[in-house]
């Protein structure tokens, strides 16, 4: 039995979590709720969780102050929350996973299997990513998940990004590459503004690091590594768009 503690200030909210947990969640017993990062803090401590279901915008202080009152954190979390453009994109690309408001329940079991996968271990500077991420500021580092944890890069050290199937691996100006448990797509989306540009279906690339196009059907360029990534035809006046840009 998984025990669960649900953080909201919104009480419908609360009661709706419950309701769903106790209905379609056979193995998760919930222990404790809260409506404040404080009161959370204290639930959390005298109810020991295994999953905490965190909202992230609530008054006075957010979701990812409650997690930074925990070193290390000894619950998994998943976010609950009103769609928001930038808190979803470091959701995302975080080891956590998150629902959206209304909570469907199927995605809610969805949610507590991945939670039992989880493994526990979110770092101060993590939370600190996230939390700027989330708030739209300007991302200049970046957490990568991989299969073993994560890793925190600076996000002009990133050179391009190639896809290989439901992985991205992460090439850096020192020649060295992360692979990431996440897609293309996904970090297509993160990157949105900074300065990053989608050139072909399996290539993203960091527009700083461009040192020379080649025409042709679609062109290649040459990047500060050395390598030569393909432009596809479909791309190219989104690419070139982009120079103009830079």
């Amino acid at each position: 039995m998984m025990h669960a503690v649900v953080v909201d200030d919104e009480p419908h909210v609360r009661s709706a979590m419950v309701e769903l947990m106790n209905r379609y969640c056979a193995g998760v017993e919930v222990v404790g709720t809260a409506d404040s990062v404080a009161s959370a803090i204290e639930v959390v401590r005298a109810s020991d969780p295994d999953i905490v279901f965190l909202d992230i915008e609530m008054p006075e202080r957010n979701g990812f102050e409650l997690l930074a009152a925990f070193t290390p954190i000894p619950f998994k979390v998943v976010f609950v929350t009103a769609y928001d453009h930038y808190a979803i994109r470091a959701i995302k690309l975080s080891a956590l996973d998150y629902l959206l408001k209304p909570v469907n329940p199927f995605e809610l079991q969805a949610a507590v299997a991945k939670a039992g996968t989880m493994v526990n271990g979110i770092e101060p500077g993590q939370i600190e990513l996230m939390n700027d991420h989330a708030h739209g500021r300007t991302l200049s580092r970046i957490v990568i998940p991989t299969e073993k944890g994560f890793v925190v890069l600076p996000v002009e050290d990133i050179v391009r990004c190639g896809s290989a199937s439901n992985y991205t691996s992460l090439h850096l100006r020192d020649g060295t590459h992360v692979v990431s448990s996440r897609t293309l797509g996904d970090y297509e989306e993160l990157f949105l503004d900074a300065g990053f540009c989608r050139v072909h279906h399996s290539h993203l690339i960091n527009m700083r690091h461009v040192l020379r196009y080649h025409k042709g059907k679609g062109g290649v360029v040459v990047m500060s590594d050395g390598s030569e990534v393909e432009v596809s035809t479909r791309r190219r006046d989104t690419f070139l768009e982009s120079i103009r840009r830079i």
